[in-house]
Formats: C-alpha cells, structure tokens, sequence
C-alpha cells in the first residue's frame, strides 16, 4: 500500500499503469502507424513536416519549394501547403481568399524523442486558399527559407507528375491520441484510383485514394514519393474502419461511379499537387489568374441550400438573400456531377435573380452538381474557371426504417436500412394489431427527451410500435415499420 503521506503509487499500480501505457502506444502505432525519431538524425528528411497549431484545426503542413521550378532564395519567406478545410474553409467556402492576413503556429522537427529541439514558426499570411476546386492552402511563414535551413530544415520539391508506385505519408494524427503522442508518424501507402468525391456539398473531382491511416490531424499530410523524396500529393478526407452513420455528409465522404453515390469504407482520399507548378509565374511566385491555373482567382457566387439532399423542387439560391447580393446577375447550369464539368463554359444560363429554378425534367436519382459564376457590380463577367460547384444529391425514394431491441431492453433504437440514406427524424404510434401501422392516420413527433433514434417501450408490451422515417430531402416512408414489444 502506498504512503499516504508521499502519496506515491504503490509498485503494482505503478506497473499497472506501465502496462497500459505500453498497449495503448501498441494499438495506436498498429492504426496509425509507429511515431518517428530523430534524435540521431535517422529521419532529417521529413524535419519538414510540421504541426498546423492555433489554427481552426490542427492540421499537418508540409514546408515546400515555390512551384514552377524554382531554387528556394535563403531570403524569401517560406511557404508551407497544407488543406483549405484547415484554415476555416468548411464553413466558409467557396469563398477564394488571396494574400490575406492569417495568424496560426508551425511546429517543425516535431519528433517525439526531439521536443527540446521543435523549431516554432509563425503563419502570418494566406498566399491562396480555397476548398472548392481543390482543398488547398499554401501558407507564408514568417521565417526565411535561410533561417530554417539553419535548423536543419528543408522544403520539399512538387512532383511535376504524380507516380503511383511505393509512398510514404508522413503525418501528425491527433484525434484520439493522447497529447504525449501527437508527433510524426510514418506509413507506407500505395495509391488507388482516382474517384470524385461528394462531402456534404463539397464534390471533389478526381480524388485519389489510397490505403494509408490517417485521422484527424491527419489532414494536410503529405504523400512522398519514397525514392525520390518528392511531394506528390495532400490528404485531405477518409473514413475509418466502419460506414459513417451519416455518409456523404462531413467526415464520411462518398465517391461517385456513373452518377452513383458509394458509401465509402475504411478509406482516405487525397490529391496530385502537381497542378501547382500551372499557377506559378516565372518568379515562381503562386498566381491564380493564369489561364494555365485550374483554381479559382476571385470570390466564388455562394448557393444556399437546405440540404446536400435536395427533390430540386424549389429554387436554389444563388446567394444569402438576407446581406446584399455580391453579384448583379449569375450564369447557372446543373447537370450530373460526374459528367459535368463547370469550367466548361457550354451549357450555362443567365440568371437575373438570385433564385435559379431547376429545369423540371425527369432526372435520374444520383449525384449533381451545380456550377454558377457571377456578374460584378461593374458589368465585368467572371470568367467559368471561377465556377464554384456544389454537389447535390437527387433523392425521391422515402426511406425504410428498422428497429432493433437496446443493448438494455428498455427501448427500441430507429435506424434506416440504407446507408446512404439514413433516416434523420422520424414519427411514431403504438397500435394493438400490426396491420394499423399501413394507416397513415395517429402519427406523431417523439418528445425531445426521447434523444433522436430511441424510444422508450415501458408499459407497452402487448403492442406494436410503428415508425415512419424521415430522410435529409424530406421524403416520408410510405407505410410503417411494425415491431411487436414482447
């Protein structure tokens, strides 16, 4: 027994402790890969990679060299790429945001066995960032390409061309990691197919996946090529190990093949940065404007909509009709989100208003994506390259719910039987005999305290339990699910 005075542990817990410790290292390097040293010098290649900290979200960033081929100048600021989503970008995108001021920490050398020897910088500037095109952030720091080759410290070369073959994502996970673990941590991946991907109203063309770990904290990591060191590629999404409850909304992306929502499974996404090197000048210095350059250059027209889930009977609008409207007039068009390309300027509408109406036609029920650019206050078009797109899912078909027993037989969980379309509310009855639950008429909302998938079943053995779900574009099931309460 441990002193009550000293209060020291007493050796069996002390040991107890040890041992825990040691497993949860154990299954954290199994899923996320095993933490690097460096304090021999054994891992100086990726003293680059640093931690993205006082931002929105703790990210990885990755020190790179000005694109378009260019040497580094010992005097010039240094540049860090990282996600859109990183800096803020969830909650206010499509909105381009270009050579603005932006505070945030960079830990470089961020090696467990090196804490002493962390090099801190400074973000004090966006150079580009959007989360539309391509989930990006290139970011200024307020240290010297010299001042960190001083520390040791060296950006990564932009691969010119992504290659498949042999990667190596090096990343700092956070979610779920005690804070004495959050450091470097390397894996080897291997690329799959390029895939567009839907997130929420986030429809990312040509994604790639890859099998490599990643979490939260994760984002922003970097895919080297492993024989070259060459920086190919960001990570920017994933879902691990199960289907998301909620797929295709934040955090459960799905891919798109022929217009055809996949709920994705135990997969990360990312994307080739080669493109970078088309928006470099020749001082390889990042503008946006060039013709060569995919990114959008100016503020993207923003629609509202209710729901990623959408019937498209109701006009979508273009922008908040609460503060006043940014562009005079919009130019519109909607079609499938794997064929439709919105930088191509055939197909748009002019729009007058800030409401744009749907062509009523029969659509098939898949993935859309709507694409608008807007008129400035000055007559001046926008140009399709600065389309913002946002996906939409076409969805008629009502939802199915099932209804499973709790773990402790004191209420009954709703659920739906699709995952990619899960029932988000739903109402209910208790009815003598099965067949009531056909009857469209006695329906009712649960109480608030019943929380958003239970309901309770004291006192109502003997009965049926009858539920219509509700699905995000608002479809009612058509008859109720019946459960017999034994």
């Amino acid at each position: 027994m441990a002193d009550p005075m000293t209060c020291e542990p007493s050796p069996l817990a002390s040991l107890k402790d040890q041992l825990k410790s040691i497993s949860e290292v154990s299954t954290l390097d199994h899923k996320l890969g095993p933490l690097l040293e460096n304090a021999n010098g054994e891992n100086r290649q990726w003293m680059g990679v640093g931690a993205l900290l006082n931002a929105p979200m703790t990210c990885t960033v990755n020190l790179i060299e000005p694109p378009g081929g260019c040497e580094p100048s010992d005097d010039s600021p240094a540049m860090v790429a990282t996600n859109g989503h990183c800096i803020g970008l969830a909650t206010k995108a499509p909105y381009v945001r270009l050579n603005e001021e932006f505070s945030a920490d960079v830990s470089f050398n961020h090696f467990q066995d090196s804490q002493n020897k962390h090099v801190p910088a400074k973000v004090d500037r966006i150079l580009y960032a959007n989360m539309l095109n391509k989930d990006l952030a290139v970011l200024r720091l307020n240290m010297t390409y010299g001042e960190l080759k001083k520390k040791g410290i060296k950006p990564f070369k932009i691969a010119k061309k992504f290659e498949n073959g042999p990667l190596r994502n090096i990343a700092v996970p956070t979610d779920g990691v005690p804070e004495n673990q959050r450091y470097l941590r390397g894996n080897n991946c291997e690329s799959g197919p390029r895939r567009d991907v839907l997130e929420d109203t986030f429809l990312w063309k040509q994604q790639i996946a890859f099998d490599c770990p990643a979490v939260g904290g994760s984002s922003g990591s970097g895919v080297f090529n492993e024989k070259t060191g060459e920086l190919m590629g960001l990570l920017n999404t994933g879902i691990n190990d199960e289907t998301p409850r909620m797929p295709c909304r934040f955090n459960g992306p799905c891919s798109i093949d022929s217009n055809k929502i996949q709920p994705g499974k135990d997969v990360r996404y990312g994307f080739d940065l080669s493109f970078l090197h088309q928006c470099a000048t020749k001082s390889c210095e990042i503008d946006p404007t060039q013709s060569s350059c995919p990114l959008p250059s100016s503020d993207q027209v923003k629609p509202i909509l209710s729901s990623p889930m959408n019937s498209f009977d109701e006009p979508i609008n273009l922008e908040n009709p609460i503060f006043e409207r940014r562009f005079k007039a919009y130019r519109v068009k909607m079609g499938p989100a794997s064929t439709t390309d919105c930088s191509d300027p055939s197909g748009y509408t002019q729009v007058d208003s800030f409401r744009y109406t749907p062509p009523k036609e029969n659509r098939a029920e898949g993935a859309y994506i709507v694409c608008s650019y807007g008129q400035e206050k000055n007559g001046t078009w926008q140009t399709p390259k600065d389309a913002s797109g946002l996906g939409v899912r076409l969805d008629k078909t009502p939802p199915v719910t099932k209804i499973a027993l709790s773990s402790n037989g004191k209420s009954l969980n709703i659920s739906g039987t699709d995952p990619t379309d899960p029932v988000i509310s739903y109402q209910y009855k208790f009815v003598s005999q099965e067949r009531d639950c056909s009857t469209q008429g006695g329906y009712q909302n649960p109480p608030v305290f019943w929380g958003r998938n239970s309901v309770p079943v004291k006192d109502q053995q003997g009965k049926y339990l009858c539920i219509v779900g509700y699905d995000s574009a608002g479809n009612r099931q058509k008859s109720g699910t019946p459960y017999h309460i034994k």
